[in-house]
């Protein structure tokens, strides 16, 4: 009777460290692909915090600018490690992921998003993905769509219960 109870008791451990090894994943692939989708989505409105960006701010204007900038950053915070947020705040790359964009009149979003799993470390909380994206990249004069294909890996990492981009930030 015992044998049965302890084969029964470690099979639902088993199963239980399964599912939450299988969740940890999930929410990072999600966490990923959410972060991706933000990141190369380029529209109207990025092209207006681009233009106050790139004109400056006077001195009486200061303010309004780091406002400005704020909001615009503070989309990317909930995808990102503290580490990364602040490199990617101070590297000001909510504002230079626009530029390409702006500069040749073109308007992006994600068409198709490949994610895979390469690299799991269980006593770091890791995840390393690899991902293929489609951008496709819509001219504002032409109206002609023109897909752009990029690829790299980024880390996710589980920082107060959540999962979190840890590095591989590429614009």
């Amino acid at each position: 009777m015992n044998k049965i109870i302890s084969i029964i008791l470690l099979s639902l451990f088993m199963v239980s460290s399964f599912a939450s090894c299988n969740k940890n994943s999930d929410e990072s692939q999600k966490t990923v692909e959410n972060f991706l989708t933000t990141l190369y989505t380029v529209t109207q409105d990025d092209f207006e915090y681009y233009q106050k960006m790139i004109i400056g701010a006077k001195p009486d204007e200061v303010k309004i600018y780091d406002e400005v900038y704020e909001t615009a950053t503070a989309k990317f915070k909930k995808f990102l490690s503290d580490k990364s947020y602040e490199k990617f705040y101070v590297d000001r790359l909510s504002y230079l992921r626009i530029k390409s964009a702006f500069e040749n009149n073109y308007y992006t979003e994600i068409k198709s998003i490949k994610i895979e799993k390469t690299k799991e470390d269980k006593q770091n909380k890791t995840i390393t993905y690899h991902y293929e994206i489609e951008i496709s990249q819509i001219d504002l004069e032409t109206s002609k769509e023109e897909i752009v294909k990029k690829s790299n890996t980024l880390t996710v990492i589980e920082e107060n219960g959540l999962r979190k981009v840890l590095d591989g930030i590429k614009i």
